[in-house]
């Protein structure tokens, strides 16, 4: 599992989950998740700062838009990642923002990478050739309308 392919999955967010399954069922899935993953380090969390993390992704308006399938990938992020030691909720919370922050300029970029393939086709070549045939008038339309506007941008 990626991080593209959870964006790209059609499951509901963590609040959606919450919402329809029940909050406290939710806070305790989550728990149990990063209990097991905690066991990876030095000291396993206990139950209470496991729920903490979950109780914060639920709080969070960013973080409660997060898919089941992104934790997926948080959890082995962080099992992967140079963390020493203890695995303390503090440290699940922060690699949560720092993914979320990630995960956000992957869905822009692939937005813009989208808008782009959908404007009269991806090749750039047939674009400029299209935009080569088009009138004299109505190029100089344009760059008309583009030097009006200038003058509000300064």
């Amino acid at each position: 599992m990626t991080m593209q392919a959870a964006m790209n999955t059609q499951a509901p967010t963590v609040g959606k989950l919450s919402r329809e399954q029940g909050q406290d069922l939710l806070i305790e899935s989550l728990g149990r998740v990063f209990i097991a993953t905690s066991m990876y380090f030095d000291k396993p969390l206990n139950t209470q700062e496991a729920e903490i993390v979950g109780v914060e992704i639920l709080n969070d308006y960013e973080m409660s838009n997060l898919k089941l399938e992104d934790i997926v990938v948080i959890i082995k992020e962080i099992k992967q990642s140079d963390i020493y030691g203890r695995l303390t909720a503090n440290k699940i919370i922060k690699h949560i923002r720092s993914y979320w922050e990630r995960r956000l300029k992957v869905a822009v970029s692939d937005s813009i990478n989208n808008s782009q393939a959908s404007k009269d086709g991806a090749d750039m070549a047939e674009r400029v050739k299209k935009t080569i045939a088009l009138p004299d008038a109505q190029l100089k339309r344009v760059d008309y309308t583009r030097n009006q506007n200038k003058k509000y941008l300064k």
